[in-house]
């Protein structure tokens, strides 16, 4: 196996391109996937739409409804008029937009005096999310405290606004219990679709440098000279770009699982472990790369060049610098001719994914089963270019 340790060593001395290529730009991918981590929700916090009230009564019963309608929102200013209640929908500003109308406390006070139905509300509510709609049961839970009060005391606007809201301030105690999370974060999955591209960069040039120097004229005729089988030769220099390929996946899955996947590991180790799949997979067809590139005898700054280029292609190919669902149909046609699509989309089967056996599970082992007929056909075109070129010589 000297031929096998002698690659290694060479693979040490350029271990620089591994600190570039490999260690920095996947403290890249770390730093650029915590802007979609969210981390665990530890304390629960009311959401506060933008509400907005146009209080065209001015009684006490209008006034209590819309100090309530701002106290479960963030209040924003909209103009009493039908262009300004458009507009402020249109662009979203508000949420919901409550109208008391005129005489609206007076009317609410009669219809529970002589049991009637009480007076309905104008409101306006957004149809971007669905903040606007909660909003809107809240305050009809209120306007039935203020019906109930008003109906069973036979009390003054006043009395029935403080019953009112001193009942609807009344709350239950909220509390967040942490059963395990065994979910995959969004940082996780962000980490390992950006990653594809120190995995290729790395590996590629790596390995192109190794087989450039183990194909020099002079480290060839001693490698000749060994009493091993060209098979041999090959096969042992092939397990070191194997492993090269093997070092820089389990690097990209460590630090991966160490920052956004701890979780994930302790309640989901198997959900881990098909996750890391796609990686290693998509390491072995930049293994392929790189073992072709040095094959052709590719010089060290071509080889950069073109590790650099394709890693960036194979990327956005793959979805990792941008979703592939905004981009045109002759765009994600050519997509689906690249390695790093099918390696981004066995990621997706794996978060739909129950057991390895299901719907997802299989396509998740066929899409990986496409990234490794990728990498097979790589390692087998770089053998036969190795061969050619050693007939030749």
């Amino acid at each position: 196996m000297s031929i096998f340790k002698s690659a290694l060593r060479v693979l040490w001395r350029h271990k620089l391109y591994v600190l570039i290529y490999l260690v920095m730009m996947t403290a890249m991918g770390v730093i650029i996937s915590s802007q979609a981590n969210t981390g665990g929700v530890t304390e629960y916090t009311a959401a506060k739409p933008n509400v907005a009230v146009i209080d065209r009564d001015g009684s006490q019963i209008s006034r209590s409804i819309a100090a309530y309608v701002s106290g479960s929102g963030t209040e924003v200013q909209v103009d009493d008029s039908q262009r300004a209640i458009q507009d402020a929908t249109a662009e979203d500003a508000a949420s919901y937009i409550l109208v008391i109308p005129e005489g609206y406390g007076d009317d609410l006070m009669s219809a529970a005096a002589d049991g009637q139905d009480a007076p309905a509300l104008r409101t306006v509510i957004s149809y971007q999310g669905a903040a606007g709609s909660l909003m809107d049961i809240k305050v009809k839970q209120y306007l039935q405290s203020l019906y109930g009060y008003a109906s069973a005391t036979g009390a003054d606007q006043e009395e029935v606004a403080r019953l009112a809201s001193d009942a609807m301030s009344r709350e239950a105690d909220v509390s967040i219990v942490d059963t395990g999370d065994s979910s995959v974060s969004e940082a996780l999955v962000q980490y390992f679709m950006w990653t594809e591209y120190p995995l290729f960069c790395s590996c590629a040039v790596c390995i192109a440098v190794l087989m450039k120097s183990l194909n020099g004229d002079d480290v060839r005729r001693r490698l000749l000279a060994a009493p091993t089988t060209s098979f041999s030769r090959s096969l042992q220099e092939f397990a070191a770009c194997v492993v090269a390929g093997l070092v820089a996946w389990a690097f990209v899955v460590i630090v991966g699982l160490a920052f956004y996947g701890q979780a994930l590991v302790a309640n989901a180790p198997a959900t881990a472990a098909l996750l890391s799949l796609p990686s290693l997979a998509y390491a072995m067809v930049s293994v392929g790369v790189g073992f072709l590139l040095g094959q052709m005898g590719v010089g060290e700054e071509l080889a950069n060049a073109l590790a650099n280029v394709g890693g960036m292609v194979m990327s956005f190919m793959g979805g990792a610098w941008i979703d592939l669902s905004i981009v045109g149909d002759g765009i994600l046609s050519v997509a689906h001719l690249a390695p790093s699509f099918w390696a981004t989309q066995a990621i997706d089967k794996v978060l739909g994914i129950e057991t390895a056996y299901t719907e997802a599970g299989v396509e998740m082992w066929g899409c990986l089963g496409i990234v490794s007929l990728y990498a097979i056909v790589f390692v087998i075109v770089a053998f036969v270019v190795g061969r050619a070129r050693l007939q030749r010589s």
